[in-house]
């Protein structure tokens, strides 16, 4: 199956009639697409979510029709998470943007840590901190340099203030610099305006060369580190926060901060929630085959940090898609058999991507090849192994992209027992049973075949439970 990712500029165009054609290919069932949703889409969704508003159903209906039960959300501790849940179902467990404030009110918190702390019978450690920080300075030097810019972000802020009336400070700007368009807007300015702005050309820049010439920029500022590094230096030593997700939104937030492709907020109710969740939405999209996206100030952004980051997702405009679906998507249509003989036709002439020759302790010769086309509309790559010992050649079949492999959607794993079961038959009695463990234990065994001297095997790898389908036969040379 292919992994289509919509940004939300595609999503909120659907029920437009321009969009008509692109909605019908993406619903159409002679294609195997998989279109998740994510916590971001959530978020653009719930923006428009007030009374009298009919595009909000609209909306609803259009991402519930295409995405189903796919949900692609973060956890901190976690990682990425595939889950099987309907829109109307999802219950936004992150914190809500509107009220950050709230939930950055370090005197709530403080009270909160000192009711957990009773309940738990121990000292109450809120207001031992709140005393501590009320004593201890902030170390910021107040300059003529950066006094604009701190009063912006910390009005409160004086050279005798204590780190605790900085904290006081930091909800109150975090939900300002989310929700107040303007404010934003002015914070942004101001960050260039003290120097910190990429030439005006920028945008002509080769995705490739964005990084490097950020890079280059901030040594003649005399900032001592790269892009990425200033964009993630609060959290690079702790471990927890140092997340593909945390560098990668960080870094998209740090491209619109300098002036490359900056988001211009046209609409009074933008601000840089705007930003942030199209940052989340290049991030979800790396773990899909196909980023289609209708804004291009967030292509943009986005093709710059797969690049930086080695993400092979494929971005591509609406149109663009449209207009070349079939090439696009890729073969379809073949069964397994005639898909099987192309690949073995491929490996004769097509060099292997990694090579491992057999040896005396280990007498099996290993080839990496990387598959023009999606074998079984899920495996990447193949392995071809030969044990010279046992006389036995294999090749098995998997996924593989730095991202995208780091889970299987449910459907991908019901398509795929699908496909090989009709290809090589059912041989077991209770194929719903046996289907599902294959799709819900990680555990199983898998199913197996045998046609003549060519022995099948569909299972999940041990390492990664990814799937993995395997030909073994006798090796005769």
């Amino acid at each position: 199956m292919k992994r289509i990712y919509l940004d939300w500029n595609v999503v909120s165009n659907l029920k437009r009639e321009s969009y008509q054609k692109l909605k019908e290919l993406l619903l159409d069932k002679n294609y195997s697409l998989l279109i998740p949703y994510s916590s971001a889409h959530f978020d653009d969704l719930m923006k428009s979510n007030m009374e009298g508003n009919v595009y909000f159903n609209q909306d609803m209906e259009n991402l519930t029709t295409l995405c189903g039960d796919h949900l692609l959300t973060w956890d901190l501790k976690l990682g990425i998470i595939p889950s099987k849940c309907l829109l109307e179902n999802y219950q936004i467990d992150h914190v809500d943007k509107k009220e950050l404030s709230k939930h950055m009110d370090f005197n709530f918190l403080v009270e909160d840590l000192d009711e957990g702390c009773q309940e738990l019978g121990i000292p109450r450690m809120g207001n031992l901190l709140k005393t501590l920080w009320t004593f201890h300075p902030t170390g910021i030097e107040i300059t003529e340099e950066n006094s604009g810019m701190l009063k912006k972000m910390f009005p409160n802020l004086t050279s005798d203030s204590s780190m605790w009336d900085l904290l006081q400070d930091i909800g109150p700007f975090a939900q300002k610099l989310m929700q107040d368009r303007e404010y934003y807007k002015d914070f942004r300015k101001s960050i260039n305006e003290s120097g910190f702005k990429v030439e005006a050309n920028s945008g002509n820049w080769d995705a490739e060369d964005v990084i490097h010439n950020i890079d280059s920029f901030l040594m003649r500022m005399g900032v001592d580190m790269s892009c990425v590094d200033l964009a993630t230096t609060s959290f690079k030593d702790d471990a927890k926060s140092n997340t593909h997700y945390n560098r990668f939104t960080s870094s998209y937030n740090m491209l619109d901060m300098i002036g490359y492709k900056s988001d211009k907020l046209p609409k009074q109710t933008d601000s840089f929630q705007n930003v942030a969740t199209d940052g989340e939405h290049a991030f979800f999209a790396s773990y899909c085959d196909i980023f289609v996206v209708g804004d291009k100030k967030l292509a943009s952004k986005a093709q710059v940090l797969y690049h930086e980051f080695n993400i092979d997702t494929l971005i591509v405009s609406p149109d663009d898609f449209q207009d070349d679906f079939e090439n696009i998507i890729g073969k379809i249509g073949k069964n397994d058999f005639e898909l099987l003989e192309e690949v073995v036709a491929a490996m004769s002439y097509e060099s292997p991507i990694e090579y491992r020759p057999s040896t005396e302790d280990h007498p099996v010769e290993v080839s990496v090849y990387k598959l023009p086309f999606k074998y079984f509309d899920y495996f990447t790559h193949v392995i071809h192994s030969i044990d010279f010992k046992e006389k036995v050649n294999v090749l098995t079949f998997m996924f593989s992209g730095k991202y995208q492999s780091k889970f299987a959607f449910f459907t991908e794993l019901e398509s795929l027992f699908d496909q090989a079961t009709k290809s090589y038959g059912i041989t077991f009695d209770d194929y719903d049973s046996v289907k599902n463990k294959f799709v819900y234990d990680d555990n199983f065994g898998g199913a197996y075949w045998s046609m003549g001297n060519i022995f099948v095997h569909l299972g999940r790898q041990e390492v990664n439970s990814l799937p993995s389908i395997s030909f073994s036969w006798p090796n005769t040379e």
